[in-house]
């Protein structure tokens, strides 16, 4: 981001989610109160947006995990996470609905509501602000506020790479696999080495190789695919499933 930019209005796009977490777990740690966990709560909010440099904020929400859409397609994503969360955590929610405008999309999680947003037309030069890496496969301005002192742009080649590379490999955090065995060392070289006009085709192979059907590894697909404004209906407000036809990537 140039320097000349730093006075263009800019719209950040907060993963509330981490926010509150964060905040509720703090509190657990330290015996925190209410007044604790709203303090921080602001406090974090208005120091990520300030620093991506942003004069505008929507704070996005994810909605239950049992209601997430990818349940449709791998009833075990997430399945695995059955701790309880902080004590505190709804009432860190409670506080960031009351702090700024807030977005929950029915069935969506905040990541997805994000992506939608930063690719589409309606939110004024967008940029996502969390720090989770796997945001890294949407297009456009990006800030990680635990890593990064200025917003980074991540071209559409680079976002669909990522992509493809989660695909592969899956991620255990949200409880699913890809294909077992491939780790992001061999999924770069395969991608390296696949024909650049069908990469979609390469990694279907490369799933079929080791004996997963083409509906399994398209249910990996559509758990690993962060959504864009191309993959949700606007109108009925639901999760376009992705197919390789319909969003075709070239290196």
């Amino acid at each position: 981001m140039a320097a000349t930019d730093f006075f263009t209005p800019r719209t950040a796009l907060i993963d509330g989610d981490i926010i509150a977490y964060r905040a509720a777990a703090w509190a657990h740690g330290n015996q925190g109160d209410l007044h604790d966990v709203v303090e921080r709560v602001e406090a974090e909010a208005a120091e990520w947006q300030a620093r991506a440099f942003c004069n505008k904020a929507f704070i996005t929400l994810s909605c239950s995990r049992d209601d997430n859409f990818r349940r449709d397609h791998y009833p075990l994503y997430k399945n695995h996470r059955t701790g309880d969360p902080p004590a505190m955590l709804n009432e860190a929610k409670r506080a960031i609905r009351k702090l700024a405008t807030t977005i929950t999309i029915p069935r969506l999680e905040a990541d997805d509501i994000m992506g939608v947003l930063a690719t589409g037309t309606k939110v004024v030069n967008p940029v996502i602000v969390t720090i989770d890496k796997d945001l890294r496969q949407v297009p456009g301005w990006h800030f990680n506020p635990d890593k990064e002192d200025f917003p980074v742009h991540v071209s559409e080649r680079a976002a669909d790479e990522f992509f493809l590379l989660q695909w592969l490999t899956g991620d255990a955090t949200d409880g699913f696999g890809g294909i077992k065995g491939v780790g992001p060392a061999k999924a770069a070289k395969l991608l390296a080495t696949a024909d650049p006009l069908d990469l979609h085709g390469a990694v279907l192979e490369a799933y079929a190789e080791k004996g997963y059907t083409e509906e399994e590894a398209i249910a990996q697909a559509r758990c690993a695919r962060i959504l864009r404004a191309s993959d949700f209906d606007g109108e009925a407000r639901v999760a376009i499933p992705w197919t390789p036809d319909n969003n075709r990537v070239e290196s």
